[in-house]
């Protein structure tokens, strides 16, 4: 706003002053290691809720180590857990960098459970397998499938090729993502992203 001349007012530096506060309070907590304990987590939800940024709030509400702990005590408490269970689960999964653990449950919503995949669980997977670096794996998992995937499961792997500098494997989601949504200008943002940082 400063570098194209446009007028601050009070609005202004009151979100700036908040956004500052918000994030060295989070730092601090994640440098001491609470952002682990249920109740600081929940106290960050409340901040974040309140100040109005929804998605900071329910990404703390993810990473909570609670939540796959409530998941392991359904299971042993014979409470049979649905689809949109296993979906806060994998999600869970992927901000918390629980990759095993993720693959684990996929396998038991499967093959013990007997539920069918959707599509949004089928790009929570891949998600969490390119969020920390396994693209190979997360393209194998995608050449698997029993159905066509759909313009969202390539957009995480997009993603995810974009944060860990994977070019080629990036331009290839990206191609399959504009065969679908030709009209769609994320991939096209993502790849000139992605290129930006590779210096091309």
């Amino acid at each position: 706003m400063r570098d194209n001349s446009i007028f601050l007012d009070q609005a202004t530096f009151v979100s700036v002053l908040r956004a500052c506060a918000l994030l060295s309070i989070h730092s601090l907590i994640f440098h001491t290691g609470f952002d682990l304990h249920e109740l600081t987590s929940s106290a960050l939800i409340v901040m974040y809720a309140k100040c109005g940024d929804v998605k900071s709030a329910v990404q703390v509400f993810y990473e909570m180590e609670i939540t796959l702990k409530v998941f392991n005590e359904m299971v042993h408490s014979c409470v049979t857990p649905d689809d949109v269970t296993f979906l806060g689960v994998f999600t869970a999964c992927s901000h918390a960098g629980c990759v095993s653990e993720g693959r684990q449950i996929f396998s038991l919503m499967v093959n013990c459970y007997g539920i069918k995949p959707r599509d949004d669980h089928y790009a929570c997977i891949v998600d969490l397998l390119g969020r920390w670096g396994n693209l190979k794996e997360a393209e194998e998992f995608i050449d698997k499938l029993n159905v066509e995937p759909n313009a969202m499961i390539w957009a995480n792997l997009l993603g995810a090729c974009r944060i860990h500098g994977d070019d080629i494997r990036g331009e290839q989601a990206a191609t399959n993502i504009i065969k679908l949504e030709p009209d769609n200008s994320t991939p096209y943002v993502l790849l000139s992203n992605m290129y930006a940082a590779s210096g091309h």
